[in-house]
């Protein structure tokens, strides 16, 4: 399986259909995106803010399951030291994997219900289901066809929980070459959603917006550009 590049962003899935990558949460994970579905789950991190398109959530409680659409801007910080047992496993997967022939076909009905409501981010606060934890810690140990069987199995038993939440009624961020043109567009839809606010890099929401417009135009990073 393929590994994650230094800022902990992912690259290409080449020809996996999925990756699994379980790592400590140990710094900030930078705003990205990527062509894929995710499945993330956080251990013990209460705390940390995850940032989900135009959507702000902190986590306050054990478990916390996000399921992420393709090209939807994400990330998160951490607002303090975290337990040194803090994780977050990932599951992506690729948008073929699942395709709109198979989730029309009527045994497949929960799922593609499950899917439609993902397009604007779903999070999963109070996990009731242990074999959705099971699934996380084996997926990913055969690293082929049983790992696919798993996930199948582990979408199933996602569709079953009562407490999802809708992070984005719409999710404007859509498949281009032009990486910059998408993080402007989330910079300038936040603007207009929060005109009367007062905007400014103190917010680490803000400052990581603006920090990753500037890396993807001109591949550089200002290092004073930071909350201190």
């Amino acid at each position: 399986m393929n590994s994650e590049n230094m800022s902990g962003c992912f690259t290409s899935l080449n020809d996996d259909a999925m990756r699994v990558v379980k790592s400590p949460i140990l710094n900030d994970q930078p705003l990205h995106l990527h062509p894929n579905w995710e499945l993330a789950l956080f251990n013990f991190a209460q705390g940390i803010t995850c940032i989900n398109g135009n959507h702000i959530f902190k986590v306050n409680t054990r478990q916390v399951l996000f399921f992420l659409p393709p090209n939807m801007l994400h990330g998160y910080y951490l607002n303090k030291e975290l337990l040194t047992s803090s994780t977050v496993t990932k599951i992506i997967f690729t948008t073929d994997l699942l395709n709109s022939k198979l989730l029309n076909k009527l045994s497949f009905i929960a799922l593609k219900k499950l899917f439609i409501k993902a397009n604007g981010g779903l999070v999963f606060n109070n996990i009731s289901s242990k074999q959705i934890m099971e699934y996380f810690s084996i997926i990913g140990q055969n690293n082929g066809f049983l790992d696919i069987i798993n996930l199948l199995k582990l979408l199933h038993t996602i569709t079953k929980e009562k407490s999802s939440l809708v992070l984005n009624e719409t999710h404007l961020i859509t498949k281009t070459e032009n990486t910059s043109v998408i993080n402007a567009e989330a910079i300038n839809c936040c603007i207009n959603e929060h005109f009367q606010e007062n905007i400014c890099l103190k917010n680490h929401y803000y400052l990581m917006l603006v920090r990753q417009l500037l890396h993807d135009i001109v591949k550089y990073i200002p290092v004073n550009l930071s909350l201190n």
